[in-house]
């Protein structure tokens, strides 16, 4: 967050770029001081509204240290289980489990396929079988990917 105030030479707390003394009784509002003064005033208006009071404030910055890195850590979990997996590194674990394939190639008697995204399964026995293509023998995918889970309905918060 950019701050609004800051210390004086003398210690004295005031507005960002605006020295002390021109707060002074008698001294004439300028109009830069006048949108600085309202730029704060917005900003302490838009804080108020967050109905926080300082403890919240604290409260909140504690949440942000600690839970945050336990956050990215579980978005970095659910990114590496939906990312395109090359062939060369690794393939599926299970056979049970229809996974998303990237082909190239034509399977026998059909069209070219280009970069295609199509289900699979992969045995180890068997290879790779696609299931649009059973039939089609020697399918050389570049990547893969499991499937999300099945849609189970709207979550409540």
């Amino acid at each position: 967050m950019n701050r609004l105030t800051q210390k004086d030479e003398q210690g004295n707390w005031c507005l960002k770029g605006m020295r002390w003394e021109e707060f002074r009784p008698g001294k004439v509002l300028t109009k830069e001081m006048f949108d600085r003064l309202y730029g704060a005033l917005w900003k302490l208006m838009e804080y108020e509204d967050t109905e926080l009071d300082p403890d919240d404030v604290e409260r909140l910055n504690d949440f942000e240290q600690t839970e945050a890195a336990g956050l990215l850590k579980k978005l970095h979990e659910e990114r590496r289980k939906h990312r395109w997996i090359p062939v060369e590194q690794r393939l599926p674990d299970t056979e049970d489990n229809l996974v998303l394939i990237q082909v190239s190639r034509r399977p026998e008697g059909s069209i070219e396929l280009d970069n295609a995204l199509c289900l699979a399964f992969y045995n180890q026995e068997e290879g790779w079988i696609l299931e649009l293509f059973p039939e089609w023998e020697g399918a050389q995918p570049v990547a893969w990917m499991p499937l999300p889970d099945s849609y189970k309905g709207e979550e409540e918060p």
